[in-house]
């Protein structure tokens, strides 16, 4: 089987990884993602910094479970994200907390 995969063109090497937020996969997907630590329960707009060429087909955001503010307990833990577009998307959650985010597009 090993024989196979190393024969096998079109497999996935990892390259160095050296913080980016942006990384594009062998098949053309890229992957973006970081922290944001502007999140607020009206939403507070994400930029990327760089747009995706065409269309994001996924996008995500995860509170940071480090952190311990409690302002109200309706958003305690919760993230989630509306009006994403190429260049960014909005981020809401639980106000003066952070949040790990990922999008995904091509």
């Amino acid at each position: 089987i090993k024989a196979y995969v190393d024969a096998t063109t079109g497999g996935f090497t990892p390259s160095t990884y050296a913080g980016e937020e942006s990384v594009t996969l062998p098949n053309g997907l890229i992957m973006k993602f970081g922290l944001f630590s502007g999140v607020t329960t009206t939403g507070t707009t994400l930029s990327f910094s760089s747009a995706f060429p065409t269309a994001v087909i996924s996008a995500t955001a995860t509170g940071n479970t480090t952190h311990t503010i409690t302002i109200n307990s309706n958003y305690a833990g919760k993230c989630a994200v509306s009006n994403v577009t190429t260049s960014g998307m909005k981020v809401w959650g639980e106000p003066g907390s952070s949040a790990y985010w990922q999008a995904i597009g091509y």
